[in-house]
């Protein structure tokens, strides 16, 4: 049986258009089987909105933050009903009590974004809602990473001009071999259940954690070192649980509360910086062959040049 997830959507009634959009997100979330509270589905006319929002905002575990000028306006000024809502959003994000994905629908700027909620990811999913892009707030929602919305970079045009090489000397894509690795779910069947005998650590238990794609076993190392030595974590990490067989991440010797409150955003953070380092090596290690190409080829031409002087 799948558990529905449930949502609380908060914004600023900018304008009958937005407020149609937002309620254009909560129908398409409620058909994707995602339980969705919001002031245009729970309020009927007289009802106090300061105090609905009150109890929506301190019970959610999810919040959805609808970002525009307008809204980030009001809740950097602390302005009416999305003001107090903000407060109420900035002491949950320092207490790390609920996941609050930001959201725009019309491009990502700062200019949205409000204060608070800088440095969270965010996700852009456009005005016609974006399926590919909705499809990742699901998995959001569902406790999987979203990626962030980056600029494709064709890193054989990069290396290329990098190098003022021919495009064609540089290795295809498949051959670089660059990996995005990504988890896509907790692997629920394969959670090992815990002693609970009394001893030390019985009440721990291994989470499996399923990758997009099956690493490498350079890549395997790098993660372990940014799992083991994180560029940020909390009094809660644990280095040496972290481990990597096949095409399943596994955290042995934690819990599922654990994982949701401490370990899920340095599992991330030490995935990505897996995948940039790794990703970085590759590309130098290119870079570094076709200098060597450049090297051979430039004595060849010394040597042809040199021949073509003698004659008999």
């Amino acid at each position: 049986m799948t558990v529905e997830k449930s949502v609380t959507i908060v914004y600023s009634w900018d304008s009958e258009e937005h407020c149609d959009w937002v309620k254009k997100l909560a129908e398409e979330l409620e058909r994707n089987s995602v339980q969705v509270t919001y002031d245009q589905n729970s309020l009927a006319l007289g009802d106090d909105i300061n105090q609905f929002m009150e109890i929506a905002v301190s019970t959610a575990s999810i919040i959805l933050a609808i970002c525009t000028e307008q809204y980030k306006e009001k809740i950097d000024g602390r302005e009416g009903g999305s003001g107090y809502e903000g407060r109420m959003m900035a002491q949950l994000v320092k207490n790390r009590s609920a996941s609050i994905i930001p959201i725009t629908k019309d491009g990502y700027k700062d200019s949205k974004i409000p204060r608070a909620f800088q440095g969270l990811t965010s996700i852009d999913l456009e005005l016609d809602i974006n399926q590919e892009k909705f499809a990742r707030l699901l998995q959001a929602i569902h406790g999987f990473k979203i990626v962030k919305d980056v600029k494709k970079v064709d890193p054989r045009k990069t290396i290329a001009d990098a190098l003022e090489v021919k495009l064609e000397e540089v290795k295809t894509d498949d051959e670089l071999m660059l990996l995005n690795i990504e988890i896509t779910n907790i692997t629920s069947d394969k959670v090992t259940l815990p002693k609970m005998d009394g001893s030390q650590g019985s009440a721990l238990y291994s989470i499996p954690f399923q990758l997009s794609e099956s690493p490498t076993s350079r890549w395997k190392e790098y993660f372990i070192y940014f799992w083991n030595s994180p560029p940020r974590f909390t009094s809660m990490h644990r280095p040496g649980i972290a481990s990597v067989t096949h095409d399943v991440l596994w955290l042995r010797g934690t819990t599922i509360e654990e994982v949701k409150k401490y370990h899920r955003d340095t599992l991330v953070l030490a995935i990505d910086e897996a995948n940039k380092a790794y990703n970085k090596e590759i590309i130098e290690t290119e870079k570094k062959r076709i200098r060597e190409l450049q090297k051979q080829k430039k004595i060849r031409q010394q040597i042809n040049d040199g021949i073509s002087d003698i004659t008999f």
